[in-house]
């Protein structure tokens, strides 16, 4: 199992600043234009972390069996990869997470990419407390 970092890439240049509701509703992290073939390397059972502006960690989940999917009526706009969301943030009115994750609270600093293999850099014992106190707040 791999651990992949996926930038939401929900910035108001891009043109879709809340494109990170897209993909937590309809369960799948999509890449886009340039970047569409970086999904090709996350497999099944692989543990995707969701990120947003501002060094945010909005939502974690596994990759599902199967599931890698092209845009198909223009190539090379849409790749993505569905995924079973174990925890996704909350969100005040105005769409902003009201209890991600801080990047930087998981050990880790870099993003170079719209997909990051952070296998080797991320604590995963800290990825699993944050986790967990933002689910024990559900019961």
């Amino acid at each position: 199992m791999k651990i992949w970092l996926v930038n939401s890439n929900s910035n108001e240049e891009n043109g879709n600043p809340n494109g990170f509701l897209i993909m937590l509703r309809q369960n799948k992290v999509a890449t886009y234009y340039q970047r569409a073939d970086d999904v090709r390397n996350i497999e099944n059972g692989d543990l995707i972390l969701l990120y947003h502006n501002n060094n945010r960690v909005i939502a974690v989940g596994f990759a599902v069996q199967n599931s890698k999917h092209d845009f198909v009526d223009i190539a090379n706009i849409e790749r993505w990869v569905d995924v079973n969301w174990i925890w996704k943030s909350k969100f005040n009115e105005s769409f902003e997470p009201i209890d991600s994750i801080d990047r930087k609270d998981l050990k880790f600093t870099t993003v170079r990419r719209a997909v990051n293999n952070i296998t080797e850099e991320i604590d995963t014992k800290s990825l699993l407390i944050e986790i967990g106190k933002r689910l024990s707040n559900f019961i």
